[in-house]
């Protein structure tokens, strides 16, 4: 398998986020949380991420990333009314992420802000987090 720079990395990330756009959620926010739709919703350094889904055999849902050295296990996302969600704070950057359905399932993550390949014929979910106290 050839190696690639995390320069190079970098630079198709974001490419796809400059042609592609950060569409996806708003701000982070607390209450009502029906309305939500499988994404990223952010606020300052913080990130909640969602996977909404009506399907029973989902018995847990973790985001994996570079945020997480791409660890297997993830970050555990809580449950409450067919929503998945996490949130995190994390620094300025680009970062690419997963789901992982049931402990062992990756994937793409639904409602992504942009998308770049992970080498393995997939895709990732990408963000950008951009403090506000520039």
């Amino acid at each position: 398998m050839k190696k690639i720079s995390l320069f190079s990395v970098l630079t198709i990330l974001l490419s796809v986020i400059f042609l592609y756009g950060c569409g996806g959620g708003g701000a982070v926010t607390k209450g009502e949380t029906s309305s939500l739709e499988s994404g990223t919703y952010k606020k300052g350094n913080n990130i909640m991420f969602v996977y909404k889904t009506s399907q029973p055999d989902i018995k847990s849902v973790a985001v994996t990333g570079d945020f997480t050295q791409w660890k297997k296990e993830g970050i555990p996302m809580a449950y409450e009314k067919g929503i998945w969600k996490v949130v995190l704070s994390l620094a300025d950057g680009i970062y690419a992420y997963k789901l992982v359905i049931n402990g062992s399932v990756m994937m793409t993550p639904p409602g992504a802000e942009a998308f770049a390949p992970d080498g393995f014929g997939g895709k990732n979910g990408v963000f950008e987090i951009v403090s506000s106290a520039q």
